[in-house]
């Protein structure tokens, strides 16, 4: 047990709970405008919520096109009304948020936090991860670890 109380199990699956937590307060929010470009931005944030989509390797932005049954124009202008940015840059950042709070509370290795949150390649997630925090997915876990005293096989 780490000083917080909870054992890692717990640590790893809180994501999932916030992510259920999200779910609950965005199908219970009724206050949404019925347009097309808030149904469509309430439909995405279900499938990477509640489905957690970004996790699949192979998610693309051609596959929730042709999941939702909309023009490939239409997507792009509409995932950028409701995000402020592009699709891929979008998956990556749910990706690499998810990826620090398993290198934090998780002994997963680096190669299973990168499958598990969806990175193709364990290069793909470095290189992502390096372009977003400046620093590689073992170092990042060092430093944590170090500053509240957790030990890592890694």
């Amino acid at each position: 047990m780490k000083a917080s109380g909870h054992n890692k199990k717990d640590k790893v699956n809180i994501i999932d709970d916030i992510f259920s937590e999200i779910e609950k307060d965005i199908e219970n929010d009724l206050s949404f405008s019925t347009n097309s470009k808030d149904d469509f931005c309430v439909t995405i944030r279900r499938i990477f919520i509640k489905e957690k989509a970004y996790r699949n390797p192979a998610l693309s932005r051609d596959t929730l096109i042709k999941r939702m049954d909309i023009g490939r124009s239409i997507f792009i202008k509409r995932f950028q009304y409701c995000f402020g940015m592009s699709f891929r840059e979008c998956v990556n950042r749910l990706r690499l948020k998810e990826s620090v709070i398993l290198l934090e509370q998780s002994d997963l290795t680096i190669e299973e936090i990168a499958e598990k949150v969806g990175f193709g390649t364990i290069r793909t997630f470095q290189r992502q991860f390096m372009a977003m925090y400046n620093t590689s997915p073992k170092e990042y876990r060092k430093v944590k670890q170090g500053q509240t005293g957790i030990n890592s096989n890694i």
